[in-house]
């Protein structure tokens, strides 16, 4: 009579399971990693265009944004902080 092989095969297939857990878990957090530079970089690239934005304008539209308080617009807003400078 032979001997059944049940244990270990229920060994391997319990390993199998825990590699691909663990593989699972890694790509997440590679996934989450990815998200968060993406994020990074994109709110890099605003700050940056945002401070490109502002030196870009004359002063004198900072002046009418100012004086005309046409806040609506999102380009008077960010001229808002130059209001108290000028």
């Amino acid at each position: 009579m032979t001997r059944k092989k049940t244990k270990t095969k229920r060994k391997m297939k319990s390993r199998a399971a825990e590699r691909k857990k663990k593989k699972k878990k890694k790509k997440k957090k590679k996934k989450k990693k990815k998200k968060k530079k993406k994020k990074k970089k994109k709110k890099k690239k605003k700050k940056k265009n945002r401070q490109y934005r502002m030196q870009d304008w004359p002063s004198s539209h900072r002046l009418w944004a100012c004086s005309s308080g046409d806040l609506s617009s999102g380009r008077a807003l960010q001229t808002v902080s130059h209001c108290s400078q000028l």
